[in-house]
């Protein structure tokens, strides 16, 4: 179901006001569409806040590191 832009409207201002805590997350790790996706707002429109907040963008190569530092060692057989 399609969200009205009131909606939309009032997601944005909730992602706004919780700038502190989605930059803290972001930094800890979590991806941009993780956060979007909790935020209740697109990854684009994130994406260009974190770009107006001057925040750092983690490249392909920074996300996938990052993932693979994550994953538990494999068992030994």
């Amino acid at each position: 179901m399609s969200r009205t832009n009131a909606q939309r409207r009032a997601a944005r201002e909730r992602a706004q006001a919780s700038r502190g805590l989605i930059v803290s997350r972001y930094r800890a790790g979590e991806s941009m569409q993780a956060l979007a996706s909790a935020f209740g707002v697109s990854s684009g429109w994130l994406a260009k806040r974190f770009d107006t907040w001057k925040e750092p963008r983690r490249n392909r190569k920074a996300a996938r590191m990052l993932r693979c530092s994550k994953r538990p060692d494999p068992p030994n057989a």
